[in-house]
């Protein structure tokens, strides 16, 4: 048997399965190194799936080649088995089943006469690619289809290299240039040298390359404007923190400021309140008795004015605490409303309070702060009210255990309220009427610390009113009917029925105006005004008043005569009231010694309170003075 037969079909066999397993390892290396590179989950998948179908394909050829080596094989043997008879036989690539395989493979295939450079033979499936009919291929020079290199420049046969599983453009009839795998075998046929061209088209994969790499510059993109968001989002965060730290430092300065503010302006009003209460004391002429009253009214409105201020700083900066403790609720509506029965009878008006009879009487809660609210309520149903009356009523709402919230109504027949203005007079400086010719002065703090001090006692705060007054009537035209308003309000406060306590609170309303012994008092206070009045306040309520200026002279005083109580300004020169309460302390440690310190100043804020306690003192009177308050905090040390 001439094995020289069949040599083609073996090297043409073998050339196919080295092709397909270079190209399909390729392909498929550059697919996952791309895929991998992008770190994205879809594109892994999309090159995993476009792997799978690459490594289907290339079996399906696989198959095809080994087919065609054992036809080839067996038509070789059986030619070499009859050659004897038939001495001639046809080339190989001519015989019909042969040409039917080659006919029906996926991948391109030409062969190249080496000396001419021209198509010799080509598979249906490499027209397809050129897109030319066969006829218009065949004999044609191979640069015109299927390589773009000069004349004189070919790869294999000018410039002596080798070409397997490299990427090529196909150069089509229409003259575009499709992206390649290909690979080029010599091979001789019939004593004739040839070029075994074959090619795989990858425009999809490198359409997927294309879409890999657009998809890691969009990751990379999306990735450092992610770092770049990061990056401003932490200078937003450091400009945030300075921003918070200088509101911070802003609510300090202001909270500072106000607090200065009050010192200031309370100490001269403790003069000017002091000195005219004690002259309305005095027989005077009626004239002189009617101007001290309007300076007195002055006074307790500007001091009423600065606790407004004060109170809302001190809400607004969450400083404000309630202080809680036992009281009777009708005895604090009876005192809250007694400072107004004489106004309301100057005008008038009728003034009524009402408890329904299943409201308990003992709670426990900052009865001073709910007599603020009433206060306010009641004062602002005077004031808008020409005739008719103001009542408050008191009603249980809810009842669960010791916790019971119970529902107050402030309600007035006066100008009432138009219905767009009941949520705006809760707001802090907003007032019913803001325009030039409005009657009622104020300043629109009022209800938005009314509205803030109820949150404080777990209650909530609305106004009921069926609409304003007409200009006719905020002149003084009065008429009959009268729309009035009706503010409501509720709180949350723990009942009390210990007997015992009831008694400590019959106790402490029993204060005496006048000490039975003589109380030897030594006052420390620097302004001049506010020594001379409490001096002639407490001489004349059986006190002896030894007066100094500063803290040293308090340590130089308590050195040389004994004294059963020191009233103490915090704010001094030389030694200050804390500094000297801090001596004093030290002085009396590890004695029995004690005496009462009671603070005596115009510092009105909590923290000052607590400052003040901290360091030594028995109690804490501000400025200016309420006389019962001061005797009630002394009494409490005889």
């Amino acid at each position: 048997m001439h094995l020289s037969r069949f040599r083609s079909v073996l090297i043409f066999g073998a050339s196919m399965l080295l092709v397909l397993g270079i190209v399909v390892g390729f392909a498929a290396y550059k697919l996952q190194t791309q895929a991998i590179s992008s770190n994205q989950t879809h594109v892994l998948q999309a090159a995993d799936q476009a792997i799978f179908q690459l490594v289907g394909l290339a079996a399906g050829l696989g198959t095809t080649c080994i087919a065609v080596m054992f036809v080839g094989v067996f038509r070789g043997i059986k030619n070499s088995r009859k050659e004897l008879e038939k001495p001639e036989e046809k080339p190989f690539f001519q015989h019909h089943h042969l040409s039917a395989i080659l006919d029906r493979l996926p991948v391109g295939m030409v062969l190249i006469d080496v000396d001419s450079h021209t198509i010799s033979r080509i598979n249906p499936h490499a027209v397809s690619m050129i897109g030319a009919s066969e006829e218009e291929i065949l004999g044609k020079n191979c640069h015109n289809y299927i390589c773009p290199a000069e004349h004189g420049k070919c790869p294999i046969v000018d410039l002596g290299k080798q070409v397997e599983e490299k990427e090529r453009f196909l150069l089509t009839a229409t003259g575009d240039e499709v992206p390649i795998i290909k690979t080029v075998v010599p091979v001789a046929l019939e004593g004739k040298d040839y070029l075994l061209e074959t090619f795989i088209d990858i425009s999809d994969i490198k359409q997927m390359e294309s879409d890999l790499r657009q998809a890691k510059r969009s990751a990379e993109s999306s990735l450092n404007s992610a770092e770049l968001y990061a990056k401003e989002l932490e200078v937003t965060n450091e400009e945030l923190d300075m921003a918070l730290i200088a509101a911070k430092q802003a609510s300090v300065a202001k909270s500072e400021f106000l607090a200065n503010m009050s010192y200031e302006i309370r100490t001269p009003m403790n003069g000017i309140i002091g000195f005219t209460g004690i002259l309305m004391d005095m027989e005077l002429e009626p004239r002189i008795r009617e101007y001290l009253g309007m300076i007195k009214i002055s006074a307790d409105s500007l001091l009423h004015l600065i606790n407004d201020i004060l109170d809302f700083s001190k809400i607004e900066a969450g400083q404000l605490d309630l202080e809680l403790h036992d009281f009777r609720l009708r005895e604090v509506l009876d005192e809250t409303l007694s400072v107004f029965w004489v106004s309301a009878k100057e005008k008038g008006l009728r003034l009524d309070w009402q408890v329904e009879k299943d409201v308990p009487d003992r709670f426990l809660g900052d009865s001073r702060r709910l007599g603020q609210v009433l206060t306010n309520l009641v004062g602002n149903g005077l004031k808008f009210t020409e005739q008719g009356c103001v009542k408050v009523s008191v009603q249980m709402q809810r009842c669960e255990r010791e916790s019971v919230v119970l529902h107050f109504m402030v309600k007035d027949s006066g100008i009432g309220i138009i219905p767009e203005k009941h949520l705006v007079i809760f707001q802090e400086f907003a007032q019913g009427d803001g325009s030039h010719t409005r009657k009622y002065s104020g300043t629109g703090l009022g209800l938005a610390i009314c509205a803030k001090l109820v949150t404080l006692m777990g209650g909530r705060i609305w106004v009921e009113s069926p609409g304003g007054a007409s200009e006719d009537r905020r002149e003084g035209d009065l008429q009959e009917e009268v729309s009035g308003s009706e503010f409501h309000f509720t709180v949350n406060l723990n009942t009390i029925v210990s007997v015992d306590a009831e008694l400590d609170m019959s106790s402490q309303g029993r204060q005496s105006t006048i000490f039975e012994e003589e109380v030897s008092v030594l006052l420390a206070e620097d302004d001049e005004i506010n020594r001379i009045y409490v001096e002639e306040l407490l001489g004349s309520r059986n006190c002896r008043v030894t007066s100094v200026e500063n803290g040293l002279e308090v340590l130089e005083a308590l050195g040389k005569d004994q004294f059963d109580i020191v009233l103490m300004d915090i704010q001094m020169p030389e030694m200050d009231g804390i500094q000297a309460i801090k001596k004093i302390r030290e002085q009396e440690n590890g004695t029995d010694q004690h005496i009462p310190v009671i603070a005596l100043t115009a510092h009105a804020m909590s923290e000052h309170r607590d400052e003040s306690i901290l360091a030594g003192m028995d109690g804490y009177v501000s400025k200016p003075m309420v006389v019962d308050e001061l005797l009630a905090v002394m009494n409490r040390f005889f």
